[in-house]
């Protein structure tokens, strides 16, 4: 599955894995997680059809988010989150719009990432 796919990416990044991460997560990081740490999921899925029927390859719409302690290591995580999906090999990412950071409540910053990704 292509959740599997980004999670092994954003995992197996030397920049990411280097960044003293509280972890990686599919949906929702479990309460009292600590910072700083990506989360991820699929907002829109887009099934492709051809005159031949069904296509196998899909075009799906993941928002990757990153919570932190400080403005500056929100930056610097989604850099680095860009760079890894960028250089993904089993998926074709296009980058969408990025927020943030932002202050959500007090003691930690959010980023987040939207991508269009092509994949089998």
């Amino acid at each position: 599955m292509i959740e599997e796919e980004i999670y092994s990416v954003l995992a197996n990044d030397p920049d990411l894995t280097s960044s003293n991460l509280g972890g990686i997560y599919h949906s929702t990081a479990p309460q009292g997680t600590e910072l700083p740490y990506i989360s991820f999921f699929c907002y829109a899925d887009e099934p492709l059809n051809t005159f031949d029927g069904p296509n196998p390859t899909g075009n799906s719409f993941f928002q990757i988010e990153i919570f932190s302690n400080t403005a500056g290591e929100a930056r610097d995580l989604i850099t680095k989150v860009r760079a890894a999906m960028d250089g993904a090999e089993t998926f074709v990412c296009l980058p969408g719009s990025r927020r943030g950071p932002y202050r959500v409540d007090p003691g930690y910053q959010h980023c987040r990432l939207e991508f269009s990704i092509w994949h089998n």
